[in-house]
């Protein structure tokens, strides 16, 4: 029985320590400071945010190689993905390789406007990435499957 206490007062104490360890950290800026470092990586890595249909042909019918994530906000396995899309952007962008995103935000003008591109391209599942040149599609990957769309953009790029 006294071991038990014992043992409950030094987990209480660890606890107590940790808390307090924490608690220095985040009042110095420790964590604050790596979050705002985090906060501001990831605002370099975004994708290109599509907006209007006329955006999206305008982009896809360029004569250099593009690739469109069709994807919506309330996608989870999109958000999750997209900081490897992301990376893939910054990697190809130097082979002239433009990958933007066409973002389908149900209850807004803008679903209204993009719904009908989304069912005349067939995208039945988000993510799905069209990858295009000149407005000819060139390939397609459906799902998470960023190294699929890699070894694509890969083969295009050489």
């Amino acid at each position: 029985m006294a071991s038990s206490n014992l043992l409950r007062l030094a987990l209480l104490l660890v606890l107590l320590f940790a808390g307090n360890a924490f608690i220095g950290a985040v009042s110095r800026g420790g964590l604050a400071s790596r979050s705002a470092v985090a906060r501001r990586a990831l605002k370099q890595m975004e994708l290109r945010k599509l907006e209007t249909v006329e955006e999206f042909k305008s982009s896809s019918g360029s004569s250099k190689i593009s690739v469109a994530m069709f994807s919506s906000s309330m996608c989870g396995p999109c958000l999750l993905v997209e900081p490897k899309i992301a990376e893939l952007s910054q990697e190809f962008g130097a082979a002239g390789i433009d990958i933007f995103k066409v973002n389908l935000v149900p209850g807004t003008p803008n679903a209204k406007a993009l719904k009908p591109l989304f069912s005349e391209l067939e995208v039945r599942a988000l993510p799905t990435f069209i990858v295009y040149k000149a407005g000819e599609i060139l390939g397609r990957v459906e799902g998470t499957r960023h190294e699929e769309l890699r070894e694509i953009l890969e083969n295009l790029a050489s």
